[in-house]
């Protein structure tokens, strides 16, 4: 607390500093003005009055009494400045003090730079963790290449702008081993408010990454587990009920008696249970389609999209807007399924809550990543509480994005409709999770930008 106080009344000390000059320049006007004053008396009764000894005497003594007394004055308050300045030092380095032993007991790797980036402090867990004094040596070595290049532009970025940075990077420990550091930097100033450069801390996040990754990994096989499971029950579906289904139609029509009149009793109720079998063996053929989409695996993503939309607006009678812009042919399977997914879930969702007579979905190419935009005009609901009450469906959708490096949003006004917004960075662009959030100025910004038009679409 007394650092950060010191360091505030930094510039007070310079303003008592210059009150200070303009009192002893007041003094030495009255020193002067009171030298004189003796030197003008002494040198009438000497010249012109003819003094005696006993005046000059007096009249020097007098002198003498009052320089003196200018010089005590001024003997006093040097005293003072010294003093105080000597105390403002003391406090300083004992403010100094104090966060050195602060930040060293801490396992933060904590740091401070200049305006031109140079180190000028390192705790003592960044001196160990590199295992060289970064002051000294050059720590950016430490760096791993990969990062090296997205590290020096985000810290330059950060001092030209005078802001800070939050980076994730590899960073080399002593032992030769490479740790995931979360780096977080903040600008330094001033007493007079000018910029001093940064000051910021590390925390190794290796164990966290590992943590995400195997979560990541679990979350991979459950849903590669029930994509298994889904194609395993569409099989069943279509090889065996649907087959079943046709045969048992093909019975009741030919249970028709040619004997009976045309239109009895018995052939209409024989003629209605043949539609329903039939419209029973649809249903069952469309659910067989919606667990596993032959068409995806085939035909890519585009079409099996494009498909899905056409037959869910013939079933519900509703208008579910398709758009495919500038799609990758060489899309994975992994994202391809995540998209086609995240696509179904949410226009069922749409069909059912949100009491809206249309859906658009939109899916867009891009030159780093991939966009789904799924929305519609209707109720719409609270984010939060829906999110408060884990609802299946959007943590669905969103470990599906996160599956595949994407980032998910979802916005939804009550009233006002919901717009769902994925993108998924381009396989060759990422090799990891941390490198996802490059694209995240990339997802606000289109957030940003398709608001307008959903609102104008609406």
């Amino acid at each position: 607390m007394e650092f950060c106080q010191v360091a505030v009344t930094a510039n007070p000390a310079r303003k008592n500093c210059l009150r200070n000059i303009r009192c002893w320049k007041r003094l030495s006007t009255a020193a002067f003005i009171f030298w004189l004053f003796p030197l003008r008396t002494f040198a009438s009764h000497a010249v012109f009055a003819g003094a005696t000894p006993q005046l000059i005497r007096s009249q020097f003594a007098t002198l003498l009494l009052m320089v003196g007394f200018i010089l005590l004055i001024f003997g006093v308050e040097f005293w003072r400045h010294y003093e105080q300045k000597r105390r403002y030092r003391s406090y300083l380095v004992e403010g100094e003090e104090r966060f050195r032993g602060l930040t060293d007991a801490m396992s933060l790797l904590i740091w401070m730079c200049d305006e031109r980036g140079s180190i000028t402090y390192a705790n003592q867990a960044a001196i160990n963790f590199v295992s060289s004094d970064p002051v000294k040596h050059d720590w950016t070595v430490s760096a791993h290449p990969d990062d090296f290049a997205e590290l020096i532009s985000a810290v330059t970025g950060a001092i030209e702008k005078k802001s800070g940075f939050s980076k994730e990077f590899r960073l080399r420990r002593a032992d030769g081993v490479y740790r995931w550091v979360l780096a977080v930097a903040a600008p330094r100033r001033n007493g007079d408010g000018s910029f001093a450069g940064l000051i910021g801390y590390g925390s190794d996040i290796t164990d966290q990454k590992l943590a995400e990754e195997a979560l990541r990994d679990v979350g991979g096989r459950m849903i590669e587990a029930q994509e298994q499971e889904r194609s395993r029950i569409a099989r069943e579906l279509h090889d065996d009920i649907c087959q079943k289904l046709a045969v048992l139609s093909m019975q009741l029509e030919m249970s028709k008696s040619p004997s009976s009149a045309v239109g009895s009793a018995a052939n209409r109720q024989i003629e209605d249970m043949r539609r329903n079998c039939t419209s029973i063996a649809e249903d069952v053929q469309a659910l067989s389609h919606e667990l596993h989409s032959s068409r995806l695996d085939y035909l890519g993503l585009e079409v099996a999209l494009e498909s899905f939309c056409q037959e869910i607006s013939q079933q519900q009678n509703i208008n579910v807007d398709c758009r495919c812009e500038n799609v990758p042919e060489t899309l994975t399977k992994a994202i391809s399924l995540s998209l086609f997914r995240i696509a179904q879930e949410g226009v069922h969702n749409s069909l059912k809550y949100s009491g809206a007579d249309r859906c658009s979905v939109l899916l867009r190419g891009g030159v780093r990543s991939i966009e789904l935009e799924v929305g519609d005009s209707g109720d719409g609901f609270d984010v939060e509480i829906a999110r408060g009450g884990k609802s299946l469906g959007l943590i669905s959708m969103q470990e599906r994005a996160h599956l595949v490096n994407g980032n998910f949003r979802i916005e939804s006004v009550i009233g006002g409709g919901t717009r769902i917004l994925v993108i998924i960075p381009l396989p060759g662009q990422t090799e990891d999770r941390a490198a996802g959030d490059l694209l995240q100025g990339e997802s606000d910004s289109r957030f940003g930008k398709n608001e307008a038009a959903t609102e104008q679409h609406r």
